[in-house]
């Protein structure tokens, strides 16, 4: 959206219009954020199923884990709303960090041998009700998106092109949890703001957007660097 200021659009352009989630109907591009990281957690599972298999765990010690993680998503949901939630909303339960424990235990229960069925019904397209239609359409995005990540990295080899998303999606959960704990954009404005200064209003906004992004990932790519990574 600052972008789209910065370049004279309306602030209700195709593109700004991407950048926040609609109320009811419809898809944006921040609708997909979500829905991708549960596709992910269920894409990942049978490679790490298989190989807790290959060390000799059995499905009881399998679950187990996976209510483990469960157990720490859930708490850790739960710091990030008592502290760091937004004032103006009541404490949820069902954070993001909740949501996505929940959803990848489902698919891992899934995954040992549970058989889930879909009724054949039309709902509206809707992410607030997590619709069928919606969820039918989100992971198709997330098939193709995965599809073409798969075709350029591991059939192209363009793996060394990767460290940007690499520094990030390794510690995704990390840099969640260390924006507010470390207060990353107070860091952010005391390195960089005064050279934002020198810019129009705007286009100070674009600036230090893209100096924040820099700090989050210079963050992660040191702890990176150090092979250290917070496994849930």
């Amino acid at each position: 959206m600052k972008v789209c200021s910065a370049l004279g659009c309306a602030s209700d352009c195709w593109l700004a219009r991407q950048m926040q989630h609609l109320e009811w109907l419809g898809l944006t591009h921040h609708d997909t954020i979500f829905p991708l990281f549960i596709f992910i957690a269920g894409v990942a599972f049978p490679f790490s199923y298989a190989k807790q298999r290959e060390n000799g765990s059995s499905t009881a010690r399998i679950l187990w884990k996976v209510f483990r993680r469960l157990v720490a998503l859930v708490l850790l949901g739960m710091v990030y709303e008592c502290f760091f939630g937004a004032a103006a909303r009541p404490f949820r339960f069902g954070s993001v960090l909740a949501r996505i424990g929940i959803a990848a235990a489902a698919l891992a229960i899934a995954g040992c041998g549970i058989a889930w069925g879909f009724g054949k019904y039309s709902f509206p397209f809707s992410k607030v009700l997590w619709s069928p239609s919606f969820t039918l359409v989100v992971g198709a995005y997330s098939v193709a998106a995965f599809a073409a990540f798969y075709w350029l990295i591991d059939v192209r080899g363009v793996w060394k092109r990767t460290l940007f998303f690499r520094v990030i999606g390794l510690n995704a959960i990390t840099i969640y949890l260390a924006q507010p704990l470390l207060n990353l954009s107070s860091l952010n404005t005391n390195l960089f703001g005064r050279v934002a200064g020198c810019f129009s209003p705007v286009w100070s906004a674009v600036f230090l957007g893209a100096t924040y992004m820099l700090v989050c990932w210079s963050f992660l790519y040191v702890l990176y660097r150090k092979n250290v990574f917070l496994k849930v």
